[in-house]
């Protein structure tokens, strides 16, 4: 079997038999990687903790037909400042369901990878602003995977350029006055939440602590952005459930 060398942020785990583990990776140049860990569940085992999920490692595989097997497995961050946070490990654990949902096996996915890995360093560090912080990763992602919402248009009849503060999850963004009858379960948004949300979309990793935002306002758009990624998924994000929103 051909041995490979990757990094990878581990995304859920499951029980093999007595004593193994399958781990679900995403790596920047495979995309989704599903491996075996042989031994794992052992006490004395030689992964020991590093292929918990959360865990940013640097990795040796063997490539298998249908599993690889984890051959060696070093820590970059272990990222047990979320685990060890209550409210840290409930935003983060929407961020790695969304990551799984999206990433395919044997895909390029250097644009998730990174966008993964930065919100959970900022997560890391972060004590405020988690909703946030949630909200543009969710919003980010589906841009990244080709569903950006509308915002500067009718996102229903593309014409009128001075849409109101109604968010259509079916349409993809915000409604015009015209247009408000044609998605009954349009979510209205405040006005601050309406005048924030393009400084949301554009954020980045270093100015989204910046935004000046209520703590109400942050909440209603990681409202808005989760059921617009749920939407996109076709399924609802089971992580989201801990969250209250």
């Amino acid at each position: 079997m051909p041995l490979y060398k990757t990094k990878g942020i581990a995304l859920n785990t499951y029980k093999l038999g007595e004593a193994d583990k399958i781990i679900v990776l995403i790596s920047p140049e495979r995309g989704k990687i599903r491996a075996v860990a042989k031994g794992v569940r052992k006490t004395k085992s030689k992964f020991g903790s590093r292929l918990e999920p959360f865990t940013f490692i640097d990795l040796m595989l063997y490539e298998g037909k249908n599993l690889d097997i984890v051959n060696q497995a070093e820590i970059i961050d272990s990222f047990k400042e979320i685990r060890a946070d209550l409210n840290k490990l409930k935003y983060g654990s929407v961020m790695l369901e969304l990551a799984d949902k999206v990433s395919q096996e044997n895909e390029d996915s250097r644009q998730v990878f990174l966008l993964l890995l930065n919100a959970l360093k900022e997560l890391k560090t972060s004590d405020e602003k988690q909703a946030l912080l949630l909200a543009i990763f969710e919003l980010k992602l589906m841009s990244v995977i080709g569903f950006s919402p509308h915002i500067d248009q009718c996102a229903a009849c593309g014409v009128n350029t001075k849409p109101g503060n109604l968010f259509s999850i079916k349409y993809g963004g915000l409604l015009c006055a015209g247009c408000i009858d044609r998605d009954p379960a349009a979510i209205p948004l405040s006005n601050e939440s309406l005048n924030r949300l393009p400084e949301v979309i554009k954020a980045t990793s270093h100015s989204w602590k910046d935004l000046d935002i209520s703590e109400k306002s942050e909440n209603d758009i990681l409202k808005l952005a989760d059921a617009f990624a749920a939407y996109h998924m076709d399924r609802p994000i089971k992580s989201s459930k801990l969250l209250n929103i």
